[in-house]
């Protein structure tokens, strides 16, 4: 599996399309560190564009049929950004799925405090995902994946971190552009204040 994320970004770098197009799944998709979405055929297409440095404190895991690749690696827009790599066993090899750069915070900045509300205001509703999501299920694994995302989801608007715990990993960490890394232990803290302030 790391030598299949190894080939594939050597692949890139080089600018080879053919190693790139045997080892990427037919349902890719790239996200690079400014939230630019390339779906397969663009990505092959423009390779240098998303070339990224090599990656450094690789961390791999493997859940069954899926497999997640992260570490540190310079983006093509030369930015320093961690990334994650999810890979599908496909008829026998490892497929990339999703590939996603993203720009953190610069070391010490602060975190964004949770929007305080008032104790009246109406809880926010959430109907996609927490209700319905616009995909078709197509096998029961596929649906305890959504029952299991919507638990997630659920969990989360209505401030309820016992619950969110339940459904995450230990190894969890949230990655949104110009924040810091937020671990498991951290992210239930942030839903308990945003019970205590009513946050949306």
């Amino acid at each position: 599996m790391l030598a299949a994320d190894g080939a594939l970004g050597d692949a890139v770098r080089a600018g080879d399309k053919s190693i790139a197009r045997r080892l990427l799944s037919l349902q890719f998709t790239f996200i690079d560190d400014d939230g630019k979405i390339y779906e397969r055929k663009a990505f092959l297409d423009d390779l240098k564009a998303v070339a990224a440095t090599a990656p450094a404190d690789v961390k791999v895991r493997i859940y069954g049929g899926v497999a997640t690749v992260t570490g540190k690696r310079k983006s093509a827009q030369d930015r320093d950004a961690v990334f994650l790599d999810i890979w599908a066993k496909q008829k026998g090899a490892w497929r990339a799925l999703t590939m996603q750069d993203v720009v953190l915070a610069a070391a010490g900045a602060p975190a964004a405090a949770p929007e305080a509300r008032s104790t009246e205001a109406k809880p926010s509703e959430c109907k996609n995902p927490c209700q319905t999501i616009p995909y078709r299920v197509r096998s029961p694994a596929e649906q305890d994946i959504v029952n299991a995302f919507q638990a997630i989801e659920k969990a989360a608007v209505a401030h309820d971190a016992e619950e969110w715990a339940k459904h995450v990993g230990d190894e969890f960490v949230l990655y949104r552009s110009g924040d810091a890394p937020i671990a498991k232990s951290s992210r239930i803290a942030t839903i308990e204040r945003q019970k205590a302030n009513n946050a949306p």
